[in-house]
């Protein structure tokens, strides 16, 4: 049986630097937006509507988060 196969897009590199950005203090007041890491407060933070601007997950850990892609 082969795996599912899953397609995410690639995030622009734009994208990246602007959530680089965020791991600065100074941007995240600047932005009013911040990270979330881990799996609890990353679902927590998709049950709120309009709250998770992006969603990062490494391909080595796409299987063991199809949860929070879902939410997302």
């Amino acid at each position: 049986m082969s795996p599912e196969r899953i397609e995410l897009d690639e995030p622009s590199q734009a994208v990246l630097r602007e959530a680089r950005k965020l791991l600065r203090s100074k941007e995240r007041k600047d932005a009013g937006e911040f990270l979330v890491e881990g799996r609890q407060a990353v679902r927590e933070a998709l049950k709120a509507p309009g709250v998770v601007k992006w969603l990062f997950v490494r391909w080595a850990s796409v299987h063991d988060n199809l949860d929070l892609i879902d939410l997302a």
